[in-house]
């Protein structure tokens, strides 16, 4: 039996449970296994569990989210790998906006889809199907730093193939203190023979796959479309003049818990539609500590003079849902775009405050007031070896211009 059906056959009593054993029986039947030869990776040989990746005992807040997109995740599971639910999302790829499908959004074209979900979610939490509000449940367990939204990010809609059996995955990562060689794992079920069998996998490795693969994470509504492509920044190839560099830094909080922080520095323009990312990787010890540091991350020499380009530090995850972390607009400043970024919550930015959440899609606000950052790199440097310092609450950086 699969934990749904478990669940109903425990509340047999309940009339409406019993209809909705019947009517579950009539849909394919999978099993949750563990994986008995998944192991730590380290020194232990213990079994790979949900509790690996859900749990959070220093964040109990972090911790209900996980859980919530977990119990999403089953509740959906069963149609998504059936032929009607392949269909479905194969229609839906083409709708994907930053990779990314608003549950809510597949709920609206495919009622099917929505009431079987409804049925399972009340049967994992043991409600009456009567009066359950899933979308009550969703909010309440969606909410942390804001009220966010269930999502489907699919990190290979590039390469998949949408008839093939999707790899349903879960926006929490695994416990590196337990599992040290499995770095940036993520939890996932795979279909096999009428079973689901839950195991990890690296977002890099489930990005060039051919199934697709479905992970829920709790996103936003309005990231927008940002049509500004980011390029990796190569360090030491000069560019310019004027060349600008991230400096020396510091952070003095971590939002990975247990893994390597991924510190992603982004640049954008709005005038050329341009961009430019690096990326820093911090063991723990690391954080409070003054970090040696000196990274070329921007040289376009053109309309600098101009408030339209940004800068945004943060903490970066490949798997999560993209959240604005920076604000660009053009020269005539009524057009505004947004700089997205994956990482798992909004508020996980070091020394670039993002500006309001949901402004991004069409610009209302700008100018009212709202922390929306538009940094002028030829006004705050704008001679050659000037260094400006930018810190907050969250730590420092310093940023060079340096002209080759």
């Amino acid at each position: 039996m699969t934990e749904i059906m478990k669940l109903m056959v425990n509340s047999v009593g309940n009339v409406l449970a019993l209809i909705g054993i019947v009517t579950f029986l009539n849909l394919s039947c999978m099993i949750e296994e563990v994986n008995p030869s998944l192991t730590t990776g380290s020194s232990g040989e213990d079994s790979l569990t949900k509790e690996h990746f859900l749990r959070n005992v220093a964040d109990p807040n972090d911790e209900r989210v996980n859980y919530t997109l977990y119990n999403i995740a089953l509740a959906s599971r069963d149609y998504l790998v059936r032929n009607e639910g392949k269909a479905m999302m194969a229609i839906a790829f083409g709708s994907a906006v930053n990779d990314e499908i608003l549950l809510y959004d597949l709920f609206s074209e495919n009622p099917t889809f929505e009431s079987e979900f409804k049925q399972n979610l009340a049967t994992i939490l043991g409600r009456n199907i009567l009066d359950f509000d899933y979308s009550n449940y969703i909010d309440s367990g969606l909410t942390y730093d804001m009220v966010y939204v269930p999502k489907i990010h699919i990190p290979n809609l590039d390469t998949l193939q949408d008839n093939r059996t999707p790899i349903i995955a879960i926006g929490a990562q695994i416990d590196e203190s337990i599992f040290s060689l499995r770095e940036d794992h993520i939890l996932k079920w795979t279909e096999s023979g009428g079973q689901f069998v839950l195991g990890s996998g690296n977002i890099d490795e489930l990005s060039i796959k051919i199934e697709p693969v479905l992970i829920f994470v709790n996103g936003v509504v309005n990231t927008g479309v940002t049509n500004i492509i980011l390029h990796h920044v190569a360090q030491g190839i000069p560019g310019g003049p004027p060349d600008y560099y991230a400096g020396d830094f510091r952070i003095n909080h971590s939002y990975e818990g247990s893994g390597k922080i991924e510190l992603r520095i982004e640049v954008a323009s709005a005038a050329n539609l341009w961009g430019s990312y690096i990326v820093r990787k911090l063991d723990n010890t690391e954080v409070g500590q003054n970090i040696p540091y000196y990274h070329r991350i921007w040289n376009w020499d053109v309309n600098q003079n101009a408030d339209n380009t940004t800068i945004a530090t943060f903490e970066y995850d490949s798997y999560a849902g993209t959240k604005t972390v920076g604000w660009v607009r053009n020269l005539g400043g009524n057009l505004v775009n947004c700089l997205s970024g994956r990482m798992k919550y909004a508020s996980e930015w070091y020394h670039f405050h993002p500006g309001r959440e949901g402004d991004c899609d069409d610009g209302t606000g700008w100018g009212n007031g709202n922390p929306i950052i538009g940094w002028n790199f030829a006004g705050i440097l704008p001679n050659n070896n000037d260094i400006a310092t930018v810190s907050t609450s969250k730590g420092y950086i310093k940023i060079h211009r340096n002209d080759p």
